[in-house]
């Protein structure tokens, strides 16, 4: 259901009155968690595959009210007229009651009774003379000529569509105009609420950034010094594995030597003892080729003492 259907010619100056009014309607006293007005607008509810007519006629069968935008060319305008024609005639929807007429052109003339002077006025379609046994309520806008006027900011478009509003919603215009400085004041205290809400949230999140932040580097320096005991502890493994190599090879070269003093004194049967020895100490090295050539040496001293032994066997 809409509170208003808004009726106008689809020129420059209706299209930007109506929906200056649509705009100012919806917000005007409206709490900021409450549902806007409803307004019908043809261009917003067009679609490629719906039937204008019956999209015009379905949502003026579910007004509540039609504001008429007047001026001379809605005044000529065939839609227009055939959508006051619907809504006015007591043989289709007879809500001639609820018409409201906003001026924004041309001329509406009253006669000396108060009455519309039909061969002066140029903004309204002469089909409305049987309705209008008297003049309906209508504001004059013709002096809004720029979107500046027609803001709410502006105090005098802000009296009129106060005055509007007040009749659309069926209350006095001094108490609307009251609840729309409560409404003000409280929409206020919920912005200002929201924004410290939206502050507090920005400096948790600041506070937990710079913890998250400050983890991430204590984390980061935990591995970091993880990492560095990890290559002390490596380094001092392979000092030691390096150590206690030393003292293979030189417990090799000494056994070795040993075997040479036998060799040389003819006693070959010792000297290949401590050969075999040296060579058993070099064997837990299979992959070191540093001591490739010292193998090589120890296995032909081998080879020389079995061979100076084997004429005594």
């Amino acid at each position: 259901m809409y509170k208003a259907f808004i009726s106008y010619r689809h020129s420059e100056n209706g299209r930007r009155h109506a929906a200056a009014l649509e705009t100012a309607l919806k917000r005007y006293a409206k709490p900021t968690l409450a549902r806007p007005m409803k307004i019908f607008r043809d261009e917003k509810h067009m679609k490629p595959d719906l039937s204008l007519p019956k999209l015009i006629r379905n949502g003026l069968d579910n007004s509540e009210f039609l504001i008429f935008l007047a001026e001379k060319a809605s005044a000529n305008s065939q839609w227009c007229g055939e959508e006051l024609e619907y809504w006015c005639n007591p043989k289709m929807l007879n809500r001639k009651e609820n018409l409201i007429i906003i001026l924004i052109d041309d001329d509406i003339v009253l006669d000396g009774t108060d009455s519309i002077d039909w061969s002066q006025t140029t903004a309204l379609p002469p089909l409305l003379r049987p309705y209008l046994t008297s003049v309906p309520l209508y504001l004059d806008l013709r002096w809004a000529k720029s979107t500046t006027d027609t803001a709410l900011q502006t105090p005098r478009y802000r009296h009129e569509i106060n005055a509007l509003s007040a009749r659309l919603k069926g209350v006095n215009p001094e108490d609307l105009n009251d609840e729309e400085i409560k409404v003000y004041r409280r929409n206020i205290r919920l912005r200002n609420g929201a924004l410290l809400v939206l502050s507090m949230l920005l400096l948790t999140s600041v506070g937990t950034t710079v913890w998250a932040l400050d983890a991430q580097k204590k984390a980061e320096a935990s591995a970091a010094d993880a990492v560095k005991q990890q290559q002390i502890a490596e380094k001092a493994l392979n000092d030691k594995i390096a150590e206690e190599r030393q003292k293979e090879l030189l417990n090799s070269d000494n056994l070795a030597g040993s075997g040479d003093v036998f060799a040389n004194s003819y006693n070959f049967g010792l000297a290949l003892r401590f050969y075999q020895k040296a060579d058993s100490i070099l064997a837990r090295f299979p992959g070191d080729s540093v001591l490739l050539e010292r193998k090589r040496q120890i296995a032909r001293k081998i080879i020389d003492a079995n061979n100076q032994t084997r004429p005594q066997e």
